[in-house]
């Protein structure tokens, strides 16, 4: 009795331990499954986590295609449709909404999207893209016998152009509001009075006494700045004020500017510019850029007007040709040191991602 009740006792004590074993194996399967289980997850959650990133990277991007393409002619004329660039593609549009330009981009990576929107100015119409750009009006008149007049370029003007009268010409009229170049002119003013062609006051050119080439080739007037008769030169002049061309006795007003350098031919910084000619022999023959910053006023018969370049006045501009008047102008794109445009570029208003 003594053998079988020790038989027993090892038989219930190693049917306990395997019974132990067995469920402690048991747990550590289910353990080892759930951290599998929670490892698979975790991982795919790590991997979204990544794919949404990335998606993030292409929205921005795409806003970004949208930017590099927006002009102030066609500020909603771009779209991009599923764009591949890195690990996945991209979709880009801008809509106008309520008046406002809206720029969206989305990014997709392995199904997981993201979006991101800005809402953008567009750049303005840089005065300096036209053979022709006025502030305000803009009049072009060429009648009467003899008169002839070639114009090659577009114009840019708030209220349209309006051109009369005989005019052989190739060009746009655009509309719209320009945005005039910003002049660092004491780029120009260092470089006059460094020459000697500083002039602290109003100052008259009698007939042929403009230097045909002004060291430095700048001739800079803080004043008002008058020319007469007959003036031929290869400079950059410029005046605060106004600059008036015009007749002395009987000799009109025969004005030829050769553009020094890359820079301005003739300029005005806040006064107006003027050509009045009224009999035979007058002309204004320029290459490079005229840039009044307030009116241009041309009157002009039996005169000679050729432009190789471009015009620009923030106030009205105006060419009014009476008989034998001959044209012949032609835009020349115009970059000359110290302009800078500010609203050439986009500007971000907001952004939402």
């Amino acid at each position: 009795m003594k053998k079988i009740s020790q038989t027993l006792k090892m038989g219930n004590a190693r049917g306990t331990v395997f019974v132990t074993t067995m469920v402690t194996m048991f747990i550590m399967a289910l353990t080892g499954a759930y951290f599998f289980d929670m490892s698979s997850h975790g991982m795919a959650y790590v991997k979204r986590i990544e794919h949404s990133a990335q998606s993030k990277y292409l929205a921005d991007a795409a806003l970004a295609r949208i930017y590099s393409t927006v002009t102030s002619a066609a500020p909603t004329g771009a779209s991009f449709s599923n764009q591949s660039l890195g690990p996945g593609t991209y979709t880009a549009s801008i809509s106008t909404v309520s008046g406002q330009y809206l720029a969206t981009g989305t990014g997709n990576v392995l199904g997981v999207s993201r979006t991101a929107t800005a809402e953008i100015i567009p750049p303005g119409i840089s005065a300096l893209n036209y053979l022709f750009t006025a502030g305000s009006s803009l009049s072009f008149s060429s009648t009467g016998g003899g008169a002839s007049t070639n114009i090659t370029g577009n114009s840019l003007s708030p209220s349209g152009a309006t051109f009369t009268g005989i005019i052989n010409r190739t060009g746009i009229d655009y509309t719209g509001t320009p945005s005039f170049p910003v002049v660092d002119t004491s780029f120009y003013q260092s470089i006059a009075s460094a020459n000697g062609y500083y002039f602290n006051g109003d100052k008259t050119y009698a007939n042929g006494t403009i230097p045909a080439a002004p060291a430095g080739g700048v001739i800079y007037v803080n004043g008002n700045l008058t020319l007469l008769g007959v003036q031929t030169t290869t400079a950059c002049i410029i005046a605060t004020g106004n600059i008036l061309m015009d007749k002395v006795g009987g000799i009109q007003p025969a004005i030829t500017i050769n553009q020094f350098s890359n820079y301005p031919a003739m300029m005005t910084v806040n006064g107006s510019i003027t050509h009045s000619c009224n009999g035979s022999s007058g002309s204004f023959i320029v290459t490079g850029l005229v840039y009044s910053g307030n009116n241009l006023t041309f009157t002009q018969n039996h005169t000679t007007l050729t432009v190789n370049g471009s015009i620009l006045a923030k106030g009205a501009m105006s060419f009014a040709y009476t008989s034998n008047a001959v044209s012949n102008l032609s835009y020349v794109a115009q970059d000359p040191p110290g302009f800078s445009n500010p609203g050439a570029s986009i500007s971000i208003a907001s952004y939402n991602s």
